[in-house]
């Protein structure tokens, strides 16, 4: 029983995120109310002040989200007894941590990809109906689609993910079982499928970036550096209204690129893991 009451409070941070934006979305509403009320004079107006700033909103949800689950991630670190220091971002490992990051990113988005354009080859009826959910992202104001999906988002959501949920799940179960979990959670919350299995393989990512430098900061780092690239080609891609058709080869060229970057890194890594060896065998 008491294991299962531990398998369960893994999924407590995604109820009370839920229930953290209601709240928010609630409290949004109330000010809108009041406010659109202060200036038409009508407070039986159906004005919307957020209709015109779409990502006012999020940010103002997500900014609650950061503040309350930073707290609750620094009190689970606080009262970690098995807590490892965590690894100082000098220059080397920044530019390990941006190898690896883009090297991921860029196999991911080839991968995903070419993948769909297989099924889109011959399942066409998979996409027929299918509306660009993300649209929504690259409209409005530049600055704040900047800040909602470049800057608050990432942080609350690893916060969310990396920070509680999977602190909460490797302390019950191993880690690789715990960071599949955290990352099928992110990419359950994205809803569409291919957003999802975009959220599910980044979510891998970061969480092993959490494990190898005990801490969120390069999480939250490399996922600051996808959405920024996702957000300007966004825009870029609305500006000239119209798709851009991106052809085979550049998918195929940018996951071979990306392979290219993992092994490097993974080769750099093993390296530094001998001289650490070798290292601590002289001292001792």
């Amino acid at each position: 029983m008491k294991r299962i009451i531990n398998y369960l409070s893994i999924i407590k941070p995604l109820v009370f995120l839920i229930v953290i934006y209601m709240f928010s979305l609630l409290c949004c509403a109330i000010i809108n109310y009041i406010i659109s009320g202060l200036f038409t004079g009508d407070f039986n107006s159906e004005t919307d002040i957020f209709e015109n700033q779409p990502h006012l909103m999020i940010i103002i949800l997500n900014s609650n989200v950061s503040i309350i689950y930073f707290i609750w991630y620094r009190k689970l670190i606080k009262n970690d007894k098995t807590k490892i220091e965590s690894k100082s971002l000098i220059l080397k490992n920044i530019k390990l941590l941006l190898l690896l990051g883009l090297g991921v990113i860029f196999l991911v988005n080839g991968a995903v990809n070419l993948l769909l354009m297989v099924i889109n080859k011959f399942f066409p009826f998979c996409f027929g109906s299918r509306i660009n959910v993300t649209n929504y992202i690259y409209e409005g104001s530049f600055i704040l689609s900047i800040l909602r999906t470049a800057i608050i988002s990432p942080i609350a959501e690893e916060l969310v993910f990396r920070g509680v949920i999977l602190k909460k799940a490797k302390d019950i179960m191993p880690f690789y079982v715990a960071n599949i979990i955290q990352a099928l959670l992110f990419g359950i919350i994205h809803m569409d499928p291919i957003q999802a299995t975009y959220a599910f393989l980044y979510g891998l990512l970061f969480g092993y970036m959490v494990l190898k430098y005990q801490s969120i900061i390069p999480s939250i780092a490399l996922h600051m550096l996808n959405n920024t690239i996702g957000v300007i080609f966004g825009r870029y891609q609305n500006s000239v209204n119209t798709s851009i058709d991106v052809p085979l080869w550049f998918w195929i060229l940018l996951t071979l690129v990306g392979c290219c970057m993992l092994i490097i890194y993974f080769y750099i890594a093993k390296c530094e893991k001998k001289n650490l060896v070798v290292q601590e065998k002289i001292i001792s």
